[in-house]
């Protein structure tokens, strides 16, 4: 995958979770691209656990229907999100564009995707159906 030095407006990976007749669960998960096989340094492309909005993907927690369980943590385990919201439609992706991440990835050529589960939560495991990378 490959980091351009200017936002080029073009999304580098997809995130798809498990759809559920319509919608999904949005499970607790950090996704991080790196360089190195030992995944250091990683830069943090997605984060649905921290409660800050992540601007850089179609699961911006502004822009999605409210859930009424996410009163505390918009970004709540399992929060639903229906498939209109995903890509493609019907669907299930999260579309994740690294440039303008929080993390400001340097320029370059990522060849690692980090995926971590953070501990709270439902206790459920993190369902994940694919993760693609956009050429």
């Amino acid at each position: 995958m490959v980091v351009s030095s200017a936002p080029d407006g073009n999304n580098e990976i997809i995130y798809y979770e498990y759809n559920n007749a319509g919608i999904i669960y949005m499970d607790f998960v950090l996704l991080g691209i790196s360089q190195f096989p030992d995944a250091n340094p990683y830069f943090q492309v997605f984060n649905w656990f921290d409660g800050i909005q992540d601007s850089n993907t179609n699961a911006d927690y502004i822009i999605l229907p409210p859930d009424p369980a996410c009163f505390a943590n918009p970004e709540c385990d399992n929060r639903v999100i229906p498939e209109l919201n995903l890509y493609p439609y019907p669907g299930a992706g999260i579309l994740i564009d690294a440039e303008t991440a929080a993390s400001a990835p340097p320029p370059g050529d990522y060849y690692y995707i980090i995926v971590l589960s953070p501990v709270g939560g439902s206790g459920e495991p993190l369902n994940i159906d694919a993760i693609t990378i956009v050429p």
